[in-house]
Formats: C-alpha cells, sequence, structure tokens
C-alpha cells in the first residue's frame, strides 16, 4: 500500500500579511486556512523577510506537516511606512459646544440634546478639520 505524503493532501491558502514596523511576524499568519491542517503543522519562514522598505513584497513560508513531509508556499507582505513621531510641544485642539441648542454652523450639540445626523456629520467634519490644522502646524 501506497502511503501519500500529507504534503500532498492538504492544500494551502494563503492570505496577505500587513506589517508595520515593530509589530510581531510569525509565518502563520499568512495561512488562511489554519484550521483545515493538523494541530501539530509548523511554520517557519524559508528566509527571514526584510522588511525595511514600505511597499509590497513576498516572502516562502515552510510548511512542515507532523509525518515530516514539506511544502512551500509563497505569501505576500505589505509593508506599512513607520508612523511618523512628533517631537516638541503639542498643541491642544478645543471644540466649543452649543449649549443652547442653537443650530449655528461651527458648533457640536452635546448631552442629551437632540439634534440631526446632519448635526452630528458637522461636527465630525469640525473635529477632523481641527486634527488636520493641528498636525499641519506640527509638520512645519
Amino acid at each position: 500500500m501506497t502511503r501519500i505524503a500529507m504534503a500532498g493532501k492538504f492544500a494551502i491558502e494563503t492570505r496577505k500579511i500587513v506589517y508595520m514596523s515593530g509589530d510581531s511576524l510569525a509565518p502563520r499568519e499568512g495561512i488562511a486556512n489554519l484550521s483545515e491542517l493538523p494541530p501539530e503543522t509548523r511554520f517557519s519562514w524559508q528566509k527571514k523577510p526584510v522588511l525595511e522598505t514600505p511597499g509590497l513584497t513576498q516572502a516562502t513560508i515552510m510548511v512542515e506537516y507532523p509525518d515530516a513531509s514539506q511544502a512551500a508556499v509563497k505569501v505576500p507582505i505589505e509593508v506599512l511606512p513607520r508612523p511618523v513621531k512628533h517631537k516638541g510641544p503639542s498643541q491642544n485642539v478645543s471644540i466649543q459646544f452649543d449649549h443652547q441648542n442653537k443650530r449655528t454652523p461651527g458648533t457640536i450639540l452635546s448631552g442629551n440634546q437632540r439634534g440631526t445626523m446632519v448635526d452630528a456629520f458637522a461636527g465630525i467634519g469640525l473635529l477632523v478639520k481641527a486634527v488636520k490644522k493641528g498636525l499641519s502646524r506640527h509638520r512645519q
């Protein structure tokens, strides 16, 4: 009787790994169908991926089954740019609340006051503008 190696019995599905500097990166993150593989299956990098340059790269994961048979699969890795660290004093962003429920432009309703969805989205838009304005000051 001929035995078929486990590597020939299972189809391995991969998925893109999204990596940001400082995150941990395990080869098993690139396998989409882990639950369909035997529990004792091990994963390792064929060659440790270089993840210093933002963009899309590719790495090979070695899959070792419990019967010692192996398979190699390529997975895409998207390397995100490192977050920019802000140096210097931070600036506070303040938002004025309209407690008299006057629907004047540039105000946000708060507490148990009732407003429309337009009021809510207008408030979110103002908050985003304030944050962008604050961030642009730090980049100068």
